[in-house]
């Protein structure tokens, strides 16, 4: 894809492909009808097209922020596309409209302001690394403004530093690994490629965690795309992290518990340099622990 297309937004000046480019400009279009009620105070585009990393399949997503949702005023279509989804989506806090312009599909939400403060504030304080929570503070750091950005700046300004309590409880938090011989044994000797991938993912969002966790960067593993493009932008990973993570789905299955293993290794080397007040061996214990099949009754 082309790139070279820059943005600023807030302080960070990004270079964009081609995709998101015509994406952002598409969306300061069809926010701008609700620029015009009083009580839209202000809207952002988040996503890949505010990464800059956009292609023929990304969305448009948005959030239009108020002070109180005029719901009944959104009843009504403001966008100019086809609306297909109207739903409450957290009562009386966020509503989700997605909208088709043509082949481009947009998510429009509707979040009332009060609701993000709380959010920001539960995970400022560590309390909340919730999938949702997470997301949010990742998008308020991330986003283009469409429109409100005095209002808006303040608030990004306010999600820059990540505090230690954070840092302690991400880490804290996805420290619990599944032992390898669960998806090696039980999933791929067996031949039960569910119980395989879906370990294998598991183990994959934990380290993801742990480093986003270590590196003080906003993500949501439970949500996590392009695992590459995420950890690649940490500083404290293992060796190459972001292109083995993104290359370990390919390998042939025998090699996945190998590279696995080591990636785990080194991310638990990190968690005990850099956190060394945080106990790593309780997991240690779990990840190292032994499993042999049993194919006849013990002596």
């Amino acid at each position: 894809m082309a790139t070279g297309r820059r943005y600023l937004a807030g302080q960070y000046d990004r270079t964009v492909n081609e995709q998101s480019a015509w994406r952002v400009e598409f969306a300061r279009r069809y926010i701008q009808p609700y620029a015009e009620h009083a009580g839209a105070r202000m809207a952002v585009l988040g996503g890949s097209a505010a990464q800059g990393v956009a292609d023929r399949w990304s969305d448009c997503d948005t959030l239009v922020y108020w002070e109180e949702i005029d719901s009944g005023w959104l009843e009504s279509s403001r966008s100019g596309g086809e609306r297909f989804t109207w739903v409450e989506s957290y009562p009386g806090n966020a509503w989700l409209e997605q909208v088709r312009f043509g082949k481009l599909k947009a998510d429009i939400a509707h979040v009332r302001l009060g609701w993000l403060d709380e959010l920001i504030d539960g995970v400022l304080a560590g309390t909340d690394t919730d999938t949702t929570s997470l997301d949010v503070l990742r998008g308020v750091q991330e986003a283009i403004v469409l429109f409100g950005e005095e209002e808006y700046e303040p608030i990004r300004a306010r999600v820059q530093d990540y505090p230690h309590e954070l840092r302690l409880a991400m880490v804290r938090n996805h420290l619990t690994l599944t032992p390898s011989w669960v998806y090696d044994g039980m999933g791929r000797d067996r031949g039960d490629l569910v119980v395989f991938y879906e370990y294998v993912l598991a183990t994959m969002r934990s380290l993801v965690g742990i480093l986003a966790g270590l590196n003080r960067v906003y993500v949501a593993p439970d949500k996590l795309k392009r695992v590459g493009a995420v950890v690649g932008r940490m500083q404290l990973t293992p060796p190459d992290a972001a292109a083995r993570l993104d290359a370990l789905l390919d390998l042939p299955r025998e090699q996945v518990k190998p590279e696995l293993d080591d990636l785990v290794e080194r991310t638990l080397e990190l968690v005990e340099e850099h956190l060394p007040d945080l106990d790593t061996s309780r997991s240690r214990t779990i990840w190292s622990l032994p499993a042999e099949p049993c194919g006849e009754a013990p002596s």
